[in-house]
């Protein structure tokens, strides 16, 4: 579960970015965060009544780079985003291809493993098959293996903030 210390917030960070988590997702768990604590942290608090994705990014960001620094691993953190892309690929909101351009492009700008020629390359025979379902289901395997442990690890950490959205949106 994301928690409210830096580290989990640097996470975060990455989920707002990937678009993974929005407003509807950060207002109520920052409520439920709020109400866990007696002295609640104002970057919560800003976070829970904060609802545009660019904000959203300059409050954690903001909390990020306050005293007392730390340092992050940002490899394991950009691949930790991979794993937040194809969890909305999985969520069915960006397609295959949009997938594999967007972590190619991510890829490419962290110089990450894999690197971006490996999702590129995927890319190019997609389209090249004219979208093939098959080839589709293959390379989701590939990715899946290359990826398992980042994608258990982000839907683990993203799992309180779907019930919580959910929680909201059924009462």
């Amino acid at each position: 579960m994301i928690a409210t210390d830096k580290q989990s917030a640097a996470k975060l960070f990455r989920m707002i970015s990937s678009e993974l988590v929005s407003y509807k997702h950060t207002m109520p768990w920052c409520e439920a965060r709020i109400q866990e604590n007696t002295e609640p942290l104002a970057w919560l608090c800003e976070l829970a009544v904060t609802k545009y994705g660019g904000d959203l990014k300059r409050i954690v960001t903001d909390f990020l780079n306050s005293e007392p620094f730390e340092r992050f691993n940002y490899d394991l953190l950009d691949r930790y985003e991979l794993g937040c892309l194809f969890l909305r690929h999985q969520r069915r909101e960006i397609s295959w291809a949009t997938f594999l351009r967007e972590a190619g492009s991510l890829s490419d700008a962290a110089e990450s493993d894999p690197d971006c020629e490996w999702f590129y390359e995927r890319l190019n025979r997609y389209e090249d098959s004219g979208f093939n379902k098959s080839l589709e289901t293959t390379q989701r395997a590939e990715v899946l293996t290359e990826l398992s442990e980042i994608i258990e690890d982000v839907a683990k950490d993203y799992e309180p903030f779907r019930l919580l959205y959910q929680a909201g949106d059924d009462g």
